[in-house]
């Protein structure tokens, strides 16, 4: 099994990504948006300068959880442990789950690894059990393979 810390490293550098191009996005929204002497009778630059602070104030709502989750994910615990919890790589049939935030999938030494939530239904399946442990959602049953 791959290393958590790679895995965490991933994730960390996509929400990374994700916040410098909102940031980007806003930055170029707000200077869109600015009107000048010779604009700022125009009803249509007007209406488009709205619309962009509009937007730009949306994407600015969306960088709150996207810095707050990149700060859960930080504080993640790496403490070794043999049972499901918040930090844990595991794997189950021919997936690999990260235990830690919900965020896009990652690649790490040439394997997918998906960022879950710990209050994720299929996630609060898994909590504190070990490698071999069986647990069910939906009605399909799941087997612990490696808990690391």
């Amino acid at each position: 099994m791959t290393d958590k810390r790679e895995v965490r490293d991933a994730v960390a550098a996509a929400q990374r990504a994700a916040i410098a191009a909102a940031e980007r996005a806003i930055a170029q929204l707000h200077g869109a948006s600015e009107l000048d002497d010779e604009t700022i009778n125009d009803p249509s630059l007007i209406a488009q300068s709205s619309v962009d602070l509009g937007t730009a104030e949306a994407l600015d709502d969306t960088l709150r959880p996207l810095r707050d989750s990149l700060a859960q994910l930080e504080a993640v615990d790496f403490t070794p442990s043999t049972t499901v919890g918040p930090g844990s790589l595991v794997q189950v049939d021919d997936e690999y789950y990260f235990v830690a935030i919900s965020a896009d999938d990652v690649e790490v030494n040439g394997l997918t690894v998906q960022s879950v939530s710990p209050e994720a239904p299929f996630t609060q399946a898994m909590l504190g059990k070990s490698a071999g442990d069986e647990f069910t959602v939906r009605g399909h049953n799941y087997r612990i393979d490696q808990v690391g």
